[in-house]
């Protein structure tokens, strides 16, 4: 994330007439940094969903869920319905799951990978400005490394 602040900010430098660099090469290495610091942050995300999953299969959440011991459901609404209780006691890593799979469609899209509408660029911007600011809010979201 760093490198990607970095060349940001020297592309704001440009932009503020300090500077003289080619803006459309600087821009495009802005976008894959800011790219690979998303893919780095969902790695993280993904393997913390799967170890709270992980922890459910077997068990060790049993305390967490009001001492209620816990069995492999049997139809996929009860599944549904423990995996939701489970991740609502880990909000901190789905809100910013959330934000970080918004965040990684405007680097897809500003790169040509990803093609989609201003608006769709907006709502997303929108959607992970509000899980962004949700930490400041309710120190409960705030993910802990």
């Amino acid at each position: 994330m760093g490198l990607y602040l970095l060349t940001d900010h020297i592309i704001w430098l440009e932009r503020a007439g300090l500077l003289k660099i080619d803006k459309t090469k600087w821009s495009k290495l802005s976008y894959r940094l800011w790219l690979y610091a998303l893919v780095m942050n969902l790695s993280r995300d993904f393997y913390e969903l799967k170890q709270i999953l992980h922890q459910l299969s077997f068990g060790t959440l049993n305390q967490e869920l009001q001492g209620k011991t816990v069995h492999p459901p049997n139809t996929i609404s009860s599944k549904l319905n423990l995996y939701y209780r489970v991740l609502a006691l880990h909000k901190d890593v789905v809100l910013d799951t959330i934000k970080n799979g918004c965040d990684i469609c405007l680097p897809l899209s500003q790169l040509g990978y990803l093609s989609i509408s201003p608006r769709t660029v907006g709502l997303l911007g929108v959607i992970s400005s509000i899980a962004g600011i949700m930490p400041l809010i309710d120190s409960s979201y705030k993910l802990s490394p």
